[in-house]
């Protein structure tokens, strides 16, 4: 489990660059308050692995142990386990892959919604054409994405995307000038088990100093 959110606790890394182990014990801001819960942290330890078999493909694998969040429909009075696999392939200068599944035994919240909620092993796929650099200007990249995200399953909300959501994404980053960074794409999303749209439109502007 990488962190990328508010995270009081202690990560270990052993290894060197061809394997490394992640080791996370603490407490995590996944969001289960914003998103209809009211847990402000939940409790995660995880053990994650890295392994690149060549300088073209790389997998990550894990598992963690993590509070059930009701924004989820997971039981929240307890803790499951979720099992993730990604792997990584760079096919040559302007072509790379990336896929993976997550799956958990989280227990269902005993509230009737909960109930209708599809429980099956989440997946992803990426494609991506070129990729930006800041110090190059006009360079870009294109990316193209599959995401299928069952809330039962899922430990987390990705960024941009709703709850128990499927969704293909089409996105364009573009370097006009240097440090400049021009960020956009449309998602066509479907609530998983209502068939809901919720499509999405955004557009980022970004420069670094």
């Amino acid at each position: 489990m990488d962190i990328d959110c508010d995270f009081s606790g202690v990560q270990l890394v052993y290894g060197k660059k061809d394997f490394k182990t992640f080791f996370t014990f603490g407490k995590m801001d996944l969001w289960d308050n914003f998103m209809g819960g009211d847990r402000d942290h939940e409790h995660v330890t995880s053990l994650r692995f890295f392994y690149p078999f060549s300088r073209k493909a790389d997998v990550n694998f894990g598992v963690a142990y993590t509070s059930g969040m009701k924004s989820r429909y997971q039981d929240p009075d307890k803790r499951f386990f979720s099992y993730y696999a990604h792997a990584h392939y760079k096919f040559d200068h302007n072509w790379d892959l990336r896929v993976g599944t997550i799956n958990s035994n989280a227990k269902r919240d005993n509230t009737a919604i909960a109930g209708t909620k599809t429980k099956r092993p989440g997946r992803w796929v990426q494609l991506q054409y070129k990729d930006v650099d800041l110090q190059k200007p006009n360079s870009y990249s294109i990316t193209a994405d599959y995401r299928y995200e069952p809330a039962l399953n899922w430990v987390t909300v990705t960024d941009w995307c709703g709850l128990n959501e499927k969704f293909f994404r089409l996105g364009v980053s573009y370097v006009p000038a240097k440090n400049i960074l021009l960020n956009s794409f449309y998602t066509w999303a479907r609530e998983i088990d209502t068939n809901a749209k919720n499509d999405l439109y955004r557009f980022e502007a970004d420069y670094f100093f």
